[in-house]
């Protein structure tokens, strides 16, 4: 008799072409015997499915900026409803954007599992009706993968969560294409310095408040020339950007490369010297936070100019992966960038040791078997059992906390 496969669909409504960390556990649930049906904005074109091919029903929705609102809601309750009624022994809805939704149209269901991926997170006091629809489906949730052990631990608290609790980062796996550094790419960023000069950063994303950029732009303006900065998506918000660079007078030192591929823009990274993680301290999910860029950075070899938010800071110290800002101010971003490149040039900061820490420690490969188990052991209504306690930690290997100065230190130095 030929063994019955287990049927699995995963829907989202972020677009699985455009970024790598909404179906990146499919391909180790396919290997493991799961069917998988894939129902996202791209699923034919998906990053994933682009390096590590596993056989899947493909279905494509539209995506936020594809036809009308109406059409793509209509479309989405659709799938969601085939996910409710067709013949599947698990539901897997990942993202924030589709949680009330889900929660909505996915409740009472019964007879099949689900399993909620949490990449994000909507913080109840600017959200408080989604918020509120996220816990619902969250509380009937067979299974919740969160992005982050603190987040977790306090999503399971705020929505009386019973059911078992994995941390699966939205992180690259280690065979990831990284593309060659290219001098030619490399003289484009560092524009009329030399190369070996220049000191680059690296920003995924283009002008937002919430990542600090207006802030990061100020803090440029007090250090010299030879730093400069790369951003993405200058299609965005770009006459406030126009009038902020004309303003400090750094227009020729920040190159804003268009909206791109994600190899593309990745291209641009590896001849980076440093990326750029800088965030306002608007809500929990950036609080607490393991983001899939900083993976981004560490797989091209860089180092990371950080916040000093709980989450972030705390991978940052323990791994020894680059400096952290003391407060979201343009001063206090100078001075880390300063001592980012005072310690980059000592070599602890080197392409190769960011290298190996992200393959050793925060490639996606090291979360493969715990997922790989908690979907095994999934069934429908697991969420009546006991209370369940709090996901292991620490969520991350251990290592040994490496040698940080802080700016107290080099103030008393």
């Amino acid at each position: 008799m030929k063994e019955h496969r287990r049927r699995l669909i995963c829907v989202t409504t972020t677009s699985v072409a455009d970024a790598p960390y909404y179906d990146f556990a499919l391909p180790w649930l396919a290997a493991d015997g799961w069917e998988i049906t894939l129902t996202a904005p791209g699923a034919s074109r998906s990053l994933i499915r682009g390096i590590s091919p596993y056989p899947a029903t493909i279905r494509d929705i539209p995506g936020e900026r594809e036809g009308s609102r109406a059409i793509r809601e209509l479309r989405l309750a659709l799938e969601l409803l085939r996910a409710r009624f067709g013949s599947y022994d698990a539901v897997l809805i990942a993202g924030q954007s589709i949680s009330a939704r889900a929660a909505v149209l996915l409740a009472g269901m019964r007879g099949k599992a689900l399993a909620y991926h949490a990449p994000e997170m909507y913080d109840p006091f600017d959200h408080p009706a989604h918020w509120r629809l996220l816990g619902c489906l969250s509380r009937r949730a067979d299974l919740y993968l969160n992005a982050e052990y603190h987040r977790a631990y306090i999503s399971r608290a705020m929505y009386r969560i019973r059911a078992p609790i994995v941390i699966l980062p939205p992180n690259l796996p280690s065979t990831w294409p990284i593309p060659r550094i290219a001098a030619d790419v490399r003289a484009r960023m560092c524009g009329d310095k030399a190369s070996h000069d220049a000191f680059v950063l690296m920003l995924h994303g283009g002008y937002s408040e919430r990542r600090l950029v207006p802030e990061l732009l100020h803090g440029l303006a007090m250090l010299p020339r030879t730093v400069r900065l790369v951003m993405t998506n200058v299609e965005h918000r770009k006459g406030e950007a126009d009038r902020t660079l004309a303003r400090l007078g750094i227009e020729d030192r920040v190159l804003r490369l268009p909206r791109m591929a994600f190899g593309d823009m990745l291209a641009y990274s590896v001849n980076a010297d440093a990326g750029v993680l800088l965030y306002k301290n608007n809500d929990l999910g950036n609080f607490f936070t393991s983001p899939g860029r900083l993976t981004e950075y560490l797989a091209c070899g860089l180092p990371v100019l950080a916040s000093n938010h709980t989450g972030l800071e705390a991978l940052v110290l323990r791994h020894g992966l680059g400096e952290t800002t003391r407060e979201p101010t343009p001063e206090a971003i100078a001075d880390a960038i300063r001592a980012l490149m005072e310690r980059k040039a000592t070599g602890v900061l080197g392409r190769e040791v960011m290298r190996e820490t992200f393959v050793r420690t925060f490639a996606s490969d090291n979360f493969r078997d715990r997922v790989v188990e908690a979907f095994r052991t999934l069934t429908p209504d697991g969420r009546h059992a006991a209370l369940r306690p709090p996901p292991p930690f620490p969520w991350l290997q251990r290592a040994p906390l490496k040698e940080h100065h802080t700016r107290c230190e080099r103030d008393d130095a």
